[in-house]
């Protein structure tokens, strides 16, 4: 009587890794950074004032929280459009030019540790709403948020990443609105017509 060898038993969880990391070594190029959040609706408030501009860079080193990927360069531009969207589909500002004000926003921490089934990532950023005449930022705020994506079977491990980031900036811009949509961020005195 003989005995065919058996088959060695494979763990499922590690066949899932090994698609994982053999798609991450086809993976190149820039990330693929979607941080436009879905359109909630239009402001239940408005704010009386135009918006004059907006900017998003990284944080300088003294004020980073945590860690800044690699490619974190290709985030401020990505992060700058999705805001300018959720601000036009608002209609958070009523367009008064007597008021201009202007939204700054640093990248303080931007991580995303190597997914394996879930990748995690989480954003943190620094927003500031000031005017012209006004001593002090009208709006300062320190915002953290989270996003994951997991392993469907088809996803490589750049996706997974670039997606985790995406959804993390997505709730974090979503944050900031929903705290300007809230609370009063102040306001300094409007100059009278003429003046």
């Amino acid at each position: 009587m003989s005995f065919a060898p058996r088959a060695p038993r494979r763990n499922p969880r590690f066949a899932v890794l090994t698609l994982l990391l053999g798609a991450t070594a086809c993976d190149s190029g820039q990330p693929d950074f979607r941080f436009s959040p879905p359109f909630a609706g239009v402001a239940p408030t408005q704010i009386a004032a135009t918006l004059h501009n907006i900017t998003v860079t990284l944080a300088p080193p003294g004020e980073t929280q945590g860690r800044l990927p690699p490619d974190a360069d290709f985030a401020p531009p990505a992060w700058n459009n999705a805001l300018r969207e959720a601000f036009f589909k608002s209609a958070l500002f009523n367009g008064d030019s007597r008021r201009q004000l202007d939204v700054a926003v640093g990248i303080t921490s931007l991580e995303a540790p190597p997914p394996s089934i879930t990748a995690n990532a989480t954003a943190q950023a620094r927003y500031r709403i000031t005017a012209p005449n006004a001593v002090a930022p009208l709006f300062d705020s320190m915002i953290t948020t989270t996003g994951s994506s997991t392993y469907d079977g088809s996803k490589s491990q750049k996706t997974m990443r670039d997606e985790a980031v995406s959804r993390a900036v997505q709730n974090n811009i979503a944050t900031f609105m929903n705290r300007l949509y809230t609370t009063p961020i102040g306001a300094e005195p409007l100059p009278t017509d003429g003046k």
